[in-house]
């Protein structure tokens, strides 16, 4: 016997409800930067902690990215079997562990944690802007702008906040306490279960793109840009710290500017996009502008 699809009318929230939905999401899109982006400011110390060489170093900064190439094609797969409320909570569950297990002393535990950690968020960078579409339709700029927001400015504030969290209670304390927020998370998401909808999934989660040559074109673009943001999140610190008179926590805050740059550039793209007939200027002026900066650090540490 087939379940019952719900039919989308009933998918709309009241105001009320909706409000409240929102600040869930929002809350949860806390978690979805800052773990990651508090380790590059760390990482010496946590290299000097475990002995760890450049690879391994490497190694713990990427299995983030890892999980993000490889699990998120399997999000729309999670939220159709346990729908998209409880696909967003066991994400959740997957960071919060993953953020207990990465304090636990031993490198075993530091990359586990990490893993499980990327694990959380890989669906969630999916799942979360898919539910706001589903059910914020007409609002979707404007809860799409809070959302980007919120996400990359909790990034930076990961990077900005790092060192000073460390110099107080150490760099275990620096990372353990983005288990407040993640547990917060849980907490507010929790009501939601009561409304799942376990076969109704947003449209751009089934839409099947390995045939579609556009597809793999736009995510080659957005992989290599990607790269090169979270190279940046990963490797900046250790970069500044060839740098006379760069202390870690000055490296950390310059990080954090950093990334405002990158919201102030996410906030504009879209009204750019609206007023330039065609979006590869766009990608070209991005690719430029990267390349440009990476030559400017290089330029940098060579003759500092």
């Amino acid at each position: 016997m087939e379940k019952a699809v719900t039919p989308p009318g009933e998918l709309r929230v009241s105001r009320g409800r909706g409000l409240f939905k929102l600040l869930a999401i929002l809350i949860i899109t806390l978690n979805l930067r800052g773990a990651i982006t508090s380790v590059g400011p760390l990482l010496q110390e946590i290299q000097a902690q475990f002995g760890l060489g450049g690879a391994a170093a490497g190694l713990l900064t990427s299995l983030p990215l890892f999980a993000f190439g490889l699990l998120s094609p399997y999000a729309a797969t999670l939220a159709r079997r346990l729908g998209m409320e409880m696909a967003i909570f066991v994400s959740l569950l997957l960071l919060v562990a993953g953020l207990g297990l990465r304090c636990i002393d031993g490198t075993a535990w530091l990359y586990l944690g990490t893993a499980f950690i990327g694990c959380g968020i890989a669906f969630n960078n999916v799942l979360l802007p898919a539910l706001l579409r589903r059910d914020f339709a007409a609002q979707l700029t404007l809860v799409t702008a809070l959302f980007t927001m919120v996400l990359v400015t909790c990034g930076g504030l990961g990077s900005g906040i790092a060192i000073p969290m460390a110099e107080w209670g150490g760099w275990r304390f620096s990372l353990a306490w983005w288990l407040i927020p993640a547990l917060v998370a849980v907490l507010v998401w929790a009501p939601q279960l009561r409304a799942r909808s376990r076969t109704v999934v947003p449209p751009q989660l089934r839409v099947r793109m390995w045939n579609q040559s556009l597809a793999w074109q736009v995510s080659l673009f957005m992989g290599c840009q990607s790269t090169a943001f979270y190279v940046m999140i990963a490797w900046f610190p250790s970069i500044m710290a060839d740098l006379e008179g760069v202390s870690p926590a000055r490296s950390g805050w310059i990080l954090f500017i950093y990334q405002i740059f990158v919201l102030i550039a996410v906030m504009a793209v879209p009204w750019l996009i609206h007023r330039l007939p065609d979006q590869r200027w766009i990608g070209t002026g991005c690719a430029v502008l990267i390349l440009t900066g990476y030559g400017g650090l290089l330029l940098a540490t060579q003759y500092a």
